[in-house]
C-alpha cells in the first residue's frame, strides 16, 4: 500500500470528523479520496456529454422535444 503525507491541519479536521462519525480517521480518508476519483470521472463524462451535445445535429430545444415526443409514444398502449 502507498503512503501519503498530509499536512497537520487537515489530519487534524479529518480526526475530528472521523471521532464525531464514530469512524476510523484512515476510513474516512479512503472514502473522501474515493469520492474525490468518482466526481473526476463524473466530470469528465460530463465535458464529453458536453462536447457531444455541441456536435449533435440538433439544438438542445429541438432535442428535448424529440425526447419527449418519443416518451409519450412509448408510453401509450
Amino acid at each position: 500500500m502507498a503512503e501519503v503525507t498530509i499536512k497537520e491541519k487537515i489530519w487534524m479536521e479529518l480526526v475530528e470528523v472521523a471521532r464525531r462519525r464514530r469512524k476510523k480517521p484512515e476510513d474516512l480518508a479512503d472514502v473522501a479520496l474515493r469520492e474525490f476519483l468518482q466526481r473526476e470521472d463524473d466530470e469528465e463524462l460530463l465535458q464529453q456529454s458536453n462536447h457531444a451535445a455541441q456536435q449533435a445535429p440538433f439544438p438542445i430545444s429541438q432535442t428535448e422535444e424529440i425526447i419527449r415526443q418519443h416518451r409519450k409514444r412509448k408510453r401509450k398502449p
